[in-house]
């Protein structure tokens, strides 16, 4: 299953390098650029995002009177009202909270290059397709 698909990966990787997909102008690649640069600023924006919530979500979970778990409704197969059981718990939950944002971030961000380079093509494409002139027809052809 996934060894087939990951050469059928390798193969579309290796398919970029065509000259197809490369930038032909100086203006290709400021689009290419431009749209890079608006995919980087996302990524940042979701990146301080992200923290904030996971830095929010520790703060609140260790501000209080009682010891609290980031995710409090979850069942826990120790007593954490003892003290190594808490904290090796808070650890444990917050490195897999780390590791869950990070996935659902590279999936988002993942989703909105593939957009933003496609975007990018398209108007590539549209650019070229503006400078098509219109060939007058000779007497003889028609």
């Amino acid at each position: 299953g996934f060894y087939f698909n990951f050469l059928k990966i390798k193969r579309i990787v290796a398919s970029m390098d065509d000259v197809l997909f490369t930038a032909m102008s100086i203006e290709d690649q400021a689009t290419i650029f431009s749209h890079s640069r608006t995919v980087n600023k996302l990524y940042k924006g979701v990146l301080g995002f992200t923290g904030f919530t996971l830095v929010q979500w520790t703060v609140l979970s260790l501000i209080g009177s009682e010891r609290t778990l980031p995710f409090n409704e979850m069942w826990v197969p120790t007593d954490i009202s003892k003290s190594p059981n808490y904290e090796i718990t808070f650890v444990v939950e917050l490195w897999m909270m780390v590791i869950s944002a990070a996935l659902f971030m590279s999936v988002d961000t993942i989703t909105v290059a593939t957009m933003m380079f496609s975007c990018a093509q398209l108007d590539i494409i549209m650019k070229k397709t503006q400078q098509i002139q219109e060939i007058p027809l000779s007497p003889d052809l028609s």
